[in-house]
């Protein structure tokens, strides 16, 4: 008996931190970061739940790279730096907990969340956009989030994710139409260029993966006419006539990051390098380097950056092997799809290592563990031995219909 209410306990904790940690990602970064050092220390110094979060042999050794470069942060004077290697290594106890225990209707129920936080989130937009207009119309709206980028990708993230559900909810198209439609009104808000280009990739290869050919010949169409358009009347969108100044502003970042990762090529300097050397080589004083592959080895250098490298190409194995074998094959397409706007939007910007960007895609990432469902199902559905039939058909029995031994596509 009291075994039972321990694990119910655990249970409600994860349920209960699942829906505390995404609802944080809305509000103001302050209160995501209170959410992740609360929440990730919560994990950590609970046995059980740390055992949950590190009982693979993977995670341990993802989770040690984060002293080390909070070290190296430390040796370099790069005290921000340090801090955000605190940081995740909170968040990612944080994730590796969530996804030990994620099952498919409550990342729905997550997923979900994050859309009603979406539309919150225009609205604060809205507001602020009214507000500044009068005296700076081109103002760019960040709503609850660090800057206007951060708040763009967070809306490539929901758009994807809406058009994920809308593949599994046909009754609630409406709902998941007029998210889209609310956060692509966001994008033009945030006037951000990098954003309509990654989002319009990833929703392809979602719909070219999803089968869905048809819609995604149109989405080309769509994306082609817009182009088309913006070069004849650049009024259409904003910031199309500052292409050149930003991509000026671009190459003179990335020299010095080059630079950067000339004078320490193994280890880095830890994250936020770029902000720690940009006023030793005369660099614009900006927080990141503006491209997810340069800003990675400036900041951990060649082994870090091949550490990181190598973790993210075991992920990318076990999402395949999940697909082989057919298990929660749309959830393993929308992290696919999403990892693809991260890497076409990291040709201009670093926003996936952003204080909400990052939990989101984290958050998205924890369907991985949905398989581990899978796999307990898989188990239930075994031939049973002969000397546990008369169990099994008691259990029957109490369970009736459920359908819990079914696998879903």
């Amino acid at each position: 008996m009291l075994h039972t209410f321990k694990n119910k306990g655990i249970k409600s904790f994860h349920t209960w931190a699942a829906l505390l940690f995404t609802s944080s990602i809305f509000l103001p970064y302050y209160v995501t970061i209170l959410a992740v050092v609360v929440l990730g220390s919560m994990v950590l110094f609970h046995w059980e739940r740390a055992h949950a979060a590190f009982c693979n042999v993977r995670a341990k050794v993802i989770m040690g790279f984060c002293p080390a470069t909070g070290l190296i942060s430390m040796v370099y004077r790069n005290y921000f730096g340090a801090l955000c290697a605190l940081f995740l290594f909170l968040l990612l106890a944080l994730g590796f907990y969530l996804r030990s225990g994620m099952t498919r209707q409550l990342f729905h129920k997550l997923l979900d969340l994050v859309c009603i936080g979406s539309v919150l989130s225009f609205l604060v937009a809205g507001i602020q956009k009214l507000v500044f207009l009068p005296a700076h119309p081109e103002y760019r709206p960040v709503s609850t989030f660090f800057n206007a980028n951060h708040y763009a990708t967070i809306i490539e993230f929901v758009v994807l994710i809406s058009l994920y559900r809308l593949s599994h909810r046909t009754g609630h198209r409406k709902f998941y139409i007029g998210i889209i439609a609310i956060n692509l009104a966001g994008l033009y808000l945030t006037g951000s260029m990098s954003s309509l280009a990654a989002l319009s990739c990833a929703a392809l290869i979602f719909l070219i993966l999803k089968g869905k050919n048809k819609l995604a010949l149109g989405l080309v169409g769509a994306v082609l006419a817009f182009a088309v358009s913006t070069l004849v009347f650049p009024e259409i969108f904003p910031r199309v006539d500052m292409i050149d100044h930003t991509m000026g502003q671009r190459l003179d970042i990335w020299q010095v990051a080059l630079r950067g990762i000339q004078e320490t090529p193994l280890f880095g300097q830890g994250p936020l390098t770029y902000m720690n050397i940009c006023g030793k080589f005369g660099g614009l004083p900006v927080i990141h380097s503006h491209n997810l592959f340069l800003d990675t080895l400036l900041s951990y250098g060649l082994f870090g950056s091949l550490f990181l490298f190598f973790c993210a190409l075991s992920q990318l194995r076990v999402i395949i092997h999940r697909l082989k074998n057919n298990v929660c094959t749309s959830m393993n397409f929308l992290i696919l799809a999403v990892l693809a706007a991260v890497l076409v939007h990291g040709v201009t910007d670093v926003t996936i290592f952003g204080i909400q960007t990052g939990p989101l895609f984290l958050l998205i990432c924890t369907s991985m563990g949905v398989q581990a469902e899978t796999k307990r199902t898989r188990r239930a559905t075994s031939v049973p031995s002969l000397g546990s039939l008369h169990r099994i058909g008691e259990k029957y029995s109490r369970e009736g219909s459920q359908g819990i031994y079914s696998i879903k596509r």
